[in-house]
């Protein structure tokens, strides 16, 4: 199994491939660029991030500080928390 992975190839299968890249976009807004502002703006209003940005920094930073040898901590001591917080498609 594998897990915080930033890439998952097609070949590790489908439905792995598009949750990973599903997720890269709405925790760091990778690939954001490919929709629309409408779309972006549509989304935003019907499905509210709530602060997710943040929660999702301090998720993270307790699951380092909880498993300090995990990826997630490796993630976090690479500037993961800056990736989240200037998410510049998304957080509207």
């Amino acid at each position: 199994m594998r897990s915080v992975n930033p890439f998952v190839a097609l070949e590790d299968g489908v439905e792995a491939h598009l949750l990973q890249q599903a997720a890269s976009c709405d925790v760091i807004g990778s690939r954001g660029f490919e929709f629309s502002t409408t779309f972006r703006t549509q989304l935003n209003q019907q499905y509210p991030r709530l602060d997710f940005n943040q929660h999702m920094i301090e998720f993270t930073q307790h699951e380092a500080q909880a498993r300090p040898k995990s990826r997630t901590a490796m993630v976090i001591q690479s500037g993961f928390k800056y990736l989240v917080k200037f998410n510049p498609y998304l957080d509207q």
